[in-house]
């Protein structure tokens, strides 16, 4: 109960936490649903900017579909022959 009272504290987090939802209800993709859950729970433990930046990210999230996810699951993974030699680290990671 402790997270739905800071998420239902003001204005803004209210907004968030009502766009999240409906984000979530329109979505099929189990990874938007994981990131906005993320970006909620970040802003309800945030303030100021926080907040704003997070709302930005729930509006590119909304945007994403299934090939966007799979473009930044290739781009986050180092490719073997790189690896094998030691190069690479996760640069990019679709978790928010």
């Amino acid at each position: 109960m402790v997270f739905v009272a800071a998420a239902d504290s003001d204005e803004r987090r209210q907004e968030l936490l009502a766009r999240a939802l409906i984000i979530a209800q329109d979505t099929a993709l189990r990874d938007k649903r994981r990131a906005l859950g993320r970006c909620l729970a970040a802003a309800v433990d945030e303030a100021g900017t926080q907040l704003d930046a997070e709302l930005e990210f729930m509006r590119v999230l909304n945007d994403l579909d299934a090939g966007h996810v799979r473009v930044l699951r290739l781009l986050g993974t180092v490719p073997s022959h790189l690896a094998q030699r030691g190069y690479g680290a996760r640069v990019v990671s679709v978790e928010h």
